[in-house]
């Protein structure tokens, strides 16, 4: 018995996609691979950079060192009691613990909300049974909605008391929208905590 056309269509297509997927598929993972390693390694540069104009500064010893997405970095020295800045323009401040004046942990974003689609259909199916052609469309829009909220940039604004440089902001993350409730935002806030927490015991 002869097969249908439509499962002919529907054999060759699956053949083909099957035949490219890995054709296309290697390259997107090569190119993500690319890219990652060009982003540990300019995390790497920054780190390195920061660490050698720290090192420069006569009397100061890297105890904690926290490095921004650009390059801004701050450094800690808890045995002469100092903080030393690096900003992108590659201006260095250097003072002492009692010269800051405010921390702060700043965020970027906006709220998205997401509808569940099964239990919109199933809300629209009781209102279509229950009030037919009305109830479709207000059961249609009662389905159950989550609002979270999305972050597109993490920063800690330091204020010190300086005329040279008396903010600055290290970034610790900038760029497409991640979840509140995903495991990379709960590592930058950890990270972002305990530097907050670092500066409130200085400050007391």
């Amino acid at each position: 018995m002869p097969f249908h056309p439509a499962v002919i269509l529907f054999v060759v297509i699956f053949a083909i996609l099957l035949f490219m997927a890995p054709i296309i598929i290697f390259p997107l993972i090569l190119i993500f691979a690319l890219f990652k390693i060009y982003f540990i390694r300019q995390k790497k540069r920054h780190a390195d950079c920061a660490q050698s104009v720290f090192a420069s500064i006569p009397g100061f010893s890297i105890t904690h060192l926290l490095v921004g997405t650009k390059g801004e970095s701050v450094a800690l020295d808890e045995k002469s009691k100092k903080l030393a800045l690096y900003s992108t323009d590659k201006t260095c401040i250097i003072c002492n613990f009692n010269n800051i004046i405010s921390v702060d942990k700043r965020l970027g974003g906006h709220s998205a909300t997401k509808t569940n689609r099964i239990s919109q259909i199933v809300s629209a199916g009781i209102g279509y049974f229950l009030f037919k052609e009305k109830g479709f469309i207000v059961g249609g829009e009662t389905g159950s909605k989550n609002t979270y909220e999305i972050i597109t940039s993490i920063d800690i604004d330091i204020c010190v008391n300086s005329l040279q440089a008396p903010m600055m902001s290290i970034n610790l993350y900038n760029g497409g929208g991640i979840n509140t409730g995903s495991r990379k935002y709960k590592i930058i806030m950890n990270n972002a905590n305990e530097w907050i927490s670092r500066f409130r015991a200085i400050m007391t």
